[in-house]
């Protein structure tokens, strides 16, 4: 891997232990850990000390080394973003820009950007849109929603099938995210929204447990609202409601709580 590469990653790596700081946390050691032993494991193959045949040889290990390395960072950077949504969160400071946005674009930039997570997890993903609904929203917190959702259908699926459904009613906005996977114990879903709880084992399935929390906080900020109805062995249903076609009472951007 270039030194460059390595450089980033280990920079990646500070910062977001300063966004868990910031916000009144700490990163779990796994992550830590699995990020430092893959650069660790890199750089002792690349090592100039090593024989040029030998590095020859080890090229396929690296090359996996590499694709474990850039899933990694992409972790990292997701660890510092929510980390840093958090204490934006706690400090009433998670701001909103309102435009028109279409949801079902979204859903496809989404789904275009997680198609190779989709490929390695076996999972397929059916999109069913029932009209072109759009909303006064901030785009970006659309995205987010949008990607913490489906990012854990893809986690916790089972490589089933996975659907989403794009719909109105009643002037709210409607996002479905259903799964065929693991699903959720009833006691774990009174717990799901909270930050840093999981439903799931930490042994086994990575992540900080705050991305459900910042998804809930986002909709309600946004005047909607978000339920599951999910059984273990069955899968989930994630429906996310929001006001469509509605202006924001504030002309200008948004912050939550003040």
């Amino acid at each position: 891997m270039p030194q460059s590469r390595r450089n980033n990653l280990v920079r990646a790596l500070a910062v977001a232990l300063s966004a868990a700081a910031l916000a009144g946390c700490s990163l779990k050691t796994a992550a830590v850990k699995t990020v430092a032993n893959t650069l660790s494991d890199t750089g002792d193959v690349f090592s100039r000390d090593n024989d040029p045949e030998l590095v020859k040889d080890a090229i396929p290990f690296a090359l996996k080394l590499y694709e474990s390395v850039e899933r990694e960072s992409r972790r990292l950077a997701q660890f510092v973003d929510e980390l840093l949504d958090l204490g934006r969160i706690r400090e009433g400071r998670l701001a909103f820009h309102f435009e028109s946005v279409s949801l079902g674009e979204v859903v496809r930039d989404v789904a275009t950007r997680l198609d190779p997570e989709l490929i390695r997890s076996g999972s397929s993903l059916a999109l069913v849109t029932e009209e072109n609904v759009v909303g006064k929203w901030d785009k970006f917190r659309i995205d987010q929603i949008v990607q913490n959702l489906l990012s854990n259908a893809i986690k916790f699926g089972l490589g089933k099938p996975i659907e989403v459904t794009i719909g109105a009613h009643d002037g709210r906005a409607r996002l479905i995210v259903r799964d065929a996977g693991l699903g959720i114990e009833r006691d774990a879903i009174a717990r799901l929204f909270k930050p840093f709880e999981r439903a799931v084992s930490e042994r086994h399935y990575g992540g900080l447990g705050l991305g459900l929390h910042i998804t809930r906080t986002i909709v309600e900020a946004m005047g909607g609202s978000i339920n599951v109805d999910s059984e273990p062995g069955k899968g989930s249903v994630f429906t996310v409601e929001l006001p469509a076609d509605e202006e924001p009472s504030d002309d200008g951007p948004a912050h939550l709580g003040g």
